[in-house]
């Protein structure tokens, strides 16, 4: 983006960077929450944040800001912090590794809102606390969009602003 190869980032806000040459604009605020699949047995567990500390992870790399915000949720939580058993950011692996095993995943509620809406996986009803991220877009400081970019981006605040994302 900086080299002008790319118009924007879309995705989570870094709050504790100062990059003078990127401005950034937030569309909403949002949690995490923890997905695995249909029908896995913490769902019919009486006590699921129980056994949060011993579950299989599919988790963002480490230091990244996902990772971060669950890390001190579950400090928070008075819980050792998760072991990954895959780290990746991919949301196509995190959903098949979710749906072909009993891995449990913390992501963006938008992240994977088409496949928890559509009933392909499962929210566990356990909040993390303190996990609100800003979500929004990212551009070269001074930038002037092309009239492509320009559309999309009126099309982007405008699903914003009609709650579709």
């Amino acid at each position: 983006m900086r080299a002008g190869n790319i118009d924007f980032i879309i995705g989570a806000l870094r709050q504790d960077e100062d990059l003078p040459d990127l401005c950034s604009e937030a569309l909403f605020e949002e949690d995490m929450l923890i997905l695995l699949r249909n029908n896995h047995p913490l769902l019919r567990h009486p006590d699921p944040r129980s056994q949060l500390a011993t579950a299989q992870w599919v988790l963002p790399r480490a230091n990244a800001p996902a990772r971060n915000l669950l890390d001190k949720a579950f400090v928070t939580l008075g819980l050792p912090l998760p072991q990954p058993t895959v780290e990746t950011g991919d949301a196509a692996m995190v959903r098949g590794l979710l749906q072909g095993s009993d891995m449990l995943a913390a992501v963006s509620a938008s992240q994977m809102r088409f496949e928890t809406d559509n009933g392909l996986l499962s929210v566990l009803p356990v909040p993390l606390p303190d996990t609100t991220r800003r979500i929004g877009l990212t551009f070269r400081a001074g930038s002037l969009p092309s009239p492509a970019t320009q559309a999309l981006l009126r099309f982007i605040y405008q699903q914003v602003q009609d709650g579709a994302v």
